[in-house]
């Protein structure tokens, strides 16, 4: 009797956040990224950015090896990639400016996008799980500090979890 009692709400629950989640339209302000959801910096406050690097994105329509020549005649070298995004992180010369390197790559016609690694406080790193953001499911993640572990780590294919449930 209990197992049933327990199978129905698990069931009523499921339907409930299905119903939610399809019928609750949300704005997303800033970029969800592989699981995290960064919110925009606040004018306000000092931006911290890496030394030395640069966030890179080419347009579709322009061929890989067109983009690494880009980024030699500019001087930096192609460091590493955010896969998934097409972006490439960038280290710059040895004492470069990195504003200056910004606006140069920015002028680009061949450039989407270019920026400072920007460094994110741990408050503005957000899960972008629909449920997270419901109050009345959220709230133990709140109390064991679940956003600030979420800075630390944020998942892997390699990493198992499994739930047991008596």
């Amino acid at each position: 009797m209990m197992k049933r009692a327990i199978i129905l709400l698990s069931s009523l629950l499921l339907t409930g956040y299905v119903l939610i989640s399809t019928v609750c339209e949300r704005k997303v302000i800033g970029e969800s990224v592989k699981g995290i959801h960064v919110r925009p910096l606040p004018a306000e406050l000092p931006s911290r950015f890496v030394p030395g690097r640069l966030l890179v994105k080419f347009r579709s329509e322009i061929p890989s090896e067109q983009g690494r020549q880009i980024i030699a005649a500019l001087n930096a070298r192609d460091a590493d990639a955010i896969t998934p995004l097409d972006v490439h992180i960038l280290d710059l010369p040895y004492q470069a400016d990195e504003v200056a390197f910004e606006h140069a790559f920015q002028e680009r016609p061949e450039v989407e996008f270019a920026e400072l690694d920007r460094v994110i406080p741990t408050a503005q790193i957000v899960p972008n799980d629909p449920v997270y953001s419901l109050s009345a499911n959220s709230w133990a993640l709140q109390k064991i500090k679940g956003p600030e572990a979420w800075a630390l780590q944020t998942g892997s294919a390699a990493i198992t979890i499994a739930i047991l449930d008596t």
